[in-house]
């Protein structure tokens, strides 16, 4: 199995596992509904695209293009935690060992996961089509259904774009050094900037000049063509919101008629170039690939086990110098009944302590660089004297603890302690509120800077809004993990309420509290409500575990 005929079979037999997983439903549901949603009802209290005030009559060429736009924005974002463990799970499941024993080499290996990846990702992009081409049948406002300029936008702006998830979600997994958090955090600031000189550069005045031939969403071209548009239409474009899922307010949005852009051979070929820059970056990444070789998996022993290792040499010295062997000494005075024992202690003290050890465990095994990141967001979102900067930093503070709230409901599983917690007393009446408080504690410390800065200022709404926004994504963490039993559905759709929430202009999403309106509206007891839900939904899930286990 070498060759065309080895990638193919690789390529075909991970893209049916992947599809059969969870966590592709859910990436799946996410982009429908947000598809869906983008073309509302004439009559909706919002519209999904808004620019510079105005949208534009919804006909093939508009929703194309703005579905195409959401494919590139969230898809991209969505997509890397979906197809992001396809390299990962052989290591872990062994099979890579039983691949490597095969004539598969590096390169057909890396391009037949690239192409797993894609495939899994063009079947969402297919599934979007498909919606486009319905929503355009039930909301048109023209009469006529033009199945090129709708399918054009989405697939020549997404497949390129999907095509680099495919490759960069493929070369972390290969570099050490990027198999883990740090690779999440360096690809959502990737993600982010790319997404900003896409958008924000052909609309505004931007340090980063962005025009179809270098521009990797494949935005500008239809924004620009929107603009001119607009312009030669004679609509004042001078001010105006450009903004999605913006409130009408009961007004209903002057409209202007937009034909699409041309996608001609140059444009095709620009976007092609993308493409095939992603298949080269694959071929790149095969060289240092290790083959699942356990020999060119080099680690570098830490200064513990250099010192064990020197004291380990010095005992062996002695007992060559004098025969003896030295006897361990133990202490007598520790016993058993020495220990602390959680289940003696009673109430709210038990609480306390099991929450500062679930605290504990969740921040365990975090590098130095890490904790330093931390520090650093918690500082500079309580100082920063520009606002913008500060809820920037802020919502970036909430992101860095992704992976550890994504272990909560999930790690006895993942450690295989099941046996060890989920017998023991009070697993599910005081374990669960614990594991819960702790998760609530990682977001306040994180938010700890821009929290005092709000109490200094007396801005105590706001600060009750960030204890429940707390409170609500290690709910949230907490009934996603122990009910998919892994981390991944959380890792998927946080980051998406993280985007959502961004600016706290979508009040709904604004789970954090930064706009005062959001506060004002009640926006934090509804987050309050929804996260006594999901805890309770949590209950029956552990009691689920606690029968497997």
């Amino acid at each position: 199995m070498t060759g065309f005929n080895g990638i193919y079979n690789l390529a075909l037999a991970d893209f049916l596992e992947r599809i059969r997983r969870f966590s592709f439903l859910v990436v799946l549901g996410v982009t429908i509904v947000a598809g869906y949603t983008l073309v509302p009802a004439a009559s909706a209290s919002y519209n999904g695209f808004v620019i510079y005030g105005y949208r534009a009559a919804y006909n093939s060429a508009w929703i194309g293009t703005i579905i195409g736009m959401s494919i590139t924005s969230m898809l991209s974002l969505l997509g890397f935690y979906l197809v992001k463990d396809s390299v990962s799970r052989d290591y872990e499941t062994r099979v890579g060992q039983i691949i490597a024993a095969t004539p598969v080499s590096k390169v057909e290996y890396m391009t037949g996961k690239w192409l797993s990846n894609l495939a899994v990702l063009s079947s969402i992009v297919l599934v979007l089509n498909l919606i486009a081409i319905i929503m355009n049948l039930v909301r048109g406002e023209t009469s006529s259904l033009n199945i090129w300029q709708i399918s054009a936008p989405i697939w020549l702006m997404s497949l390129p774009v999907m095509s680099w998830v495919s490759a960069i979600a493929v070369t972390f997994e290969t570099v050490p050094l990027l198999r883990g958090t740090l690779g999440y955090i360096a690809y959502i600031a990737l993600w982010g900037f790319l997404l900003m000189a896409a958008t924000v550069g052909p609309l505004f005045d931007s340090p980063i000049d962005v025009v179809p031939s270098n521009d990797f969403m494949g935005a500008s071209a239809s924004i620009s063509g929107m603009v001119d548009s607009m312009t030669e239409q004679g609509l004042d474009i001078s001010s105006g919101d450009t903004d999605i899922y913006q409130p009408t307010g009961g007004h209903t949005k002057e409209r202007f008629k937009w034909p699409g852009i041309s996608w001609n051979l140059a444009r095709i070929g620009e976007r092609f170039l993308w493409l095939a820059g992603s298949l080269l970056l694959v071929m790149v990444t095969a060289i240092p690939f290790d083959r699942f070789d356990p020999a060119r998996r080099r680690i570098r022993p830490g200064r513990r086990k250099k010192k064990k290792r020197g004291k380990q040499a010095n005992a062996q010295n002695r007992i060559q110098e004098t025969g003896i062997v030295e006897q361990p000494v133990l202490n007598s005075s520790i016993t058993y009944h020495d220990l602390p024992h959680i289940d003696q202690q009673r109430g709210s003290r038990k609480l306390f302590t099991l929450s500062l050890l679930e605290l504990r465990l969740m921040l365990r095994g975090k590098s130095w660089w890490w904790y330093l990141g931390a520090l650093g967001l918690i500082i500079s979102s309580g100082v920063v004297p520009k606002e913008p900067v500060r809820i920037l930093l802020l919502a970036i503070a909430w992101a860095w603890p992704t992976i550890v709230w994504s272990n909560m409901g999930c790690r006895e599983r993942h450690y295989g302690t099941e046996s060890l917690v989920f017998p023991s007393t009070g697993s599910i009446s005081t374990h669960l509120p614990a594991i819960w408080i702790a998760g609530m504690l990682v977001a306040m410390i994180i938010s700890s800077g821009f929290g005092l800065r709000l109490i200094i200022s007396g801005n105590i709404p706001q600060v009750w809004a960030l204890v429940t926004g707390g409170m609500f994504v290690s709910a949230m963490a907490l009934s996603l993990g122990i009910w998919t039993n892994g981390s991944r559905a959380f890792q998927i759709l946080y980051p998406v309420l993280c985007y959502l929430g961004l600016s706290g202009r979508i009040t709904l999403f604004d789970f954090k509290g930064v706009n005062p309106e959001a506060v004002a509206s009640g926006t934090p007891l509804f987050f309050l409500v929804l996260a006594g839900i999901l805890f309770v939904l949590a209950v029956p899930g552990r009691m689920k575990q606690m029968r497997r286990g």
